[in-house]
């Protein structure tokens, strides 16, 4: 009777886990859509910076 109270309690747990990761992962996807806005042109740059005097190479690239 234990075993069955625990197994039915952590198919719960295990389904409200699975909805709310969904629910995450559905409004991730509303707002990056909300923020994303079309450039008229492509951006690509690269270049060296000195961060905490290391010289480390970054790059700015849009999406395709």
């Amino acid at each position: 009777m234990l075993f069955r109270i625990l197994a039915y309690g952590g198919g719960g747990i295990f389904l409200l886990l699975s909805v709310a990761l969904a629910y995450r992962a559905f409004r991730q996807h509303i707002v990056a859509k909300s923020l994303a806005h079309p450039l008229p042109e492509r951006i690509a740059q690269g270049m060296f910076v000195r961060i905490g005097g290391i010289d480390q190479w970054i790059q700015i690239r849009d999406r395709e």
